[in-house]
């Protein structure tokens, strides 16, 4: 696919997951909606796109796509309309063999603007819910292995104490 979206709520994993999604082996170019608050935040899009083909194989990872695109007036922030514009052109103009993949983040689909949902554009809408108990018993392991305890913390059942907590929220709790 030339896009793919990953939503869910905040703290899951997604920004993490984009930026696993480059590894080691893909070059990774970000664009943040806090880069797209002056006046002349379209250059910030075009410029992110020209670093990606620049550094092809690339990920061009678009944090918080639903804070920088008008689908709902929730979010609209001045500037919104030239940003999208930038946007659909530059992923209309991407080719397939391009190099660059984009890939973006959004906590809500609704609030994109449904221009930028259509084939071609991101070909791919994935969900990333809050993690099973099974992976938040990686997690915890994962942030205690950065700790010391005095006594040893029962991961399984802090696991289960813990349904529903995102990532993000298990890294804070440790």
């Amino acid at each position: 696919p030339r896009g793919v979206l990953l939503y869910g709520a905040p703290g899951v994993g997604k920004t993490v997951m984009a930026r696993a999604i480059a590894g080691d082996d893909i070059s990774l170019v970000e664009l943040r909606s806090a880069d797209c608050t002056r006046n002349d935040s379209e250059k910030y899009v075009l410029k992110a796109f020209e670093d990606a083909r620049k550094s092809a194989p690339c990920i061009l990872l678009i944090d918080e796509l639903d804070k920088i695109t008008e689908g709902n007036d929730h979010y609209y922030m001045e500037g919104n309309d030239r940003i999208m514009k930038v946007l659909l052109q530059e992923l209309d103009g991407q080719k397939d063999n391009s190099g660059v993949m984009v890939v973006a983040t959004c906590n809500r689909c609704d609030f994109i603007n449904p221009a930028l949902l259509r084939s071609g554009r991101f070909d791919r809408i994935i969900e990333i819910g809050t993690p099973s108990l099974e992976d938040r018993i990686e997690i915890i392991r994962y942030y205690l292995s950065a700790i010391t305890l005095e006594a040893r913390l029962d991961t399984e059942y802090f696991g289960k104490v813990t349904s529903g907590y995102s990532g993000a929220q298990l890294e804070c709790v440790i």
